[in-house]
Formats: C-alpha cells, sequence, structure tokens
C-alpha cells in the first residue's frame, strides 16, 4: 500500500514538472537574445503587463497581444490573423520589441491617447472595438476599452 501511495505521488510530480515545461508563452531571453532573468520587472518597456485585442470589420480578434512580467518568469503572446501569425514565448517577444518602442505610454497618459498610440503601433486604423489593458509599476492597471 506504501508503494502504490509513493507511485502515485511519484507520477502527480512528474506529470506537473512535464505540464510546466509545456507553457511556451514564457520568455527567456530579451528581444535581443539577452538572459533577462536578473532584469528587474518593468525595466524593458517600462509596464510590467500589456493585454491587446482589436476586432476588426472582417474579423473578431484579428489581433491579440499579451506581455506578462512576473517575480519568476516572463511571458508572451501574439496572434495576428489578418497577416497569419501566431508566435509564444522568445519569437512573440521578438515582435512585440518591433511594435512596442512605437508607444510612448506611461502611468501619467491619457487614456484615448493609449488606445491612439497603441492602435497605430500595431498598425490598425480601421477597428471595430479596442480593448488595452496595461499596468505600469507600482500603479494600478488600466483597463481600456473603445468602440467606433
Amino acid at each position: 500500500m506504501r508503494r502504490k501511495g509513493f507511485f502515485i505521488a511519484s507520477l502527480i510530480v512528474i506529470l506537473c514538472l512535464l505540464a510546466a515545461c509545456q507553457n511556451k508563452n514564457i520568455v527567456t531571453k530579451g528581444p535581443e537574445g539577452e538572459d533577462i532573468s536578473d532584469e528587474p520587472n518593468g525595466s524593458l518597456y517600462g509596464f510590467t503587463e500589456f493585454v491587446f485585442s482589436v476586432d476588426t470589420k472582417d474579423k473578431k480578434e484579428a489581433i491579440q497581444a499579451m506581455y506578462k512580467e512576473g517575480r519568476v518568469h516572463t511571458e508572451a503572446n501574439y496572434l495576428n490573423k489578418i497577416e497569419n501569425i501566431y508566435v509564444r514565448g522568445n519569437k512573440a517577444l521578438k515582435k512585440l520589441n518591433e511594435i512596442f518602442p512605437d508607444m510612448s505610454i506611461d502611468p501619467e497618459t491619457d487614456d484615448l491617447d493609449i488606445i491612439k498610440q497603441v492602435t497605430e503601433a500595431f498598425e490598425i486604423s480601421d477597428f471595430e472595438k479596442a480593448s488595452v489593458k496595461v499596468k505600469f509599476k507600482g500603479h494600478d492597471p488600466k483597463d481600456l476599452m473603445f468602440t467606433k
């Protein structure tokens, strides 16, 4: 009976480890290939969380982007149905690094200006709905939605 319990516990641990290794959204390298494990949160772009989704007339959720810095790891995800692009982890961060520098947003930026800068940076001018959630270190998150 004791062996059976040990076997089940071992199996659970192995399955948990395998599941953790399967998270392909995890970023291990910075946009230039550098190790980012020792970087303080918010040091890459000024924010620690960024979630963007936009609906166009032709496609619901035409573009989705997610970037989250955590104490243990950073995650990134980028989906662009217009250009048929779906990347996660390091590849997503590389793609987002092409976009994020075009935005100059901070906690004091006006909400409408954030929506404008984000949609311009993602090269979306004709959209029906855009939502942005951005969290700057030490500030409450801004959860914004704009519909035309």
